[in-house]
């Protein structure tokens, strides 16, 4: 689910799978991230201004989740696991 345009390897999210905080960091600023579960439901949105975010997944429900960051105009979704 890679877009061109966003720099890959200068992006890294941890730890996949989790069971809480998951980390996301990236060389340019983050400007957006968004949590959506399978069925398309957006169940967090936070406008942020950091190259490193954590976001807290542990209230969350075993299951798989899309999170998409913005940055630099540029989007990025990656797949994580919360078991």
């Amino acid at each position: 689910m890679a877009n061109q345009d966003f720099d890959a390897t200068n992006f890294s999210f941890y730890p996949n799978p989790t069971n809480g905080i998951v980390t996301i960091k990236y060389s340019k600023e983050i400007s957006n991230v968004s949590v959506t579960n399978l069925l398309g439901q957006v169940l967090l949105d936070k406008k942020i201004t950091s190259n490193e975010f954590q976001i807290d997944l542990s209230n969350f429900q075993v299951s798989t989740y899309f999170i998409k960051i913005i940055a630099d105009g540029k989007s990025k979704i990656i797949k994580i696991v919360k078991e």
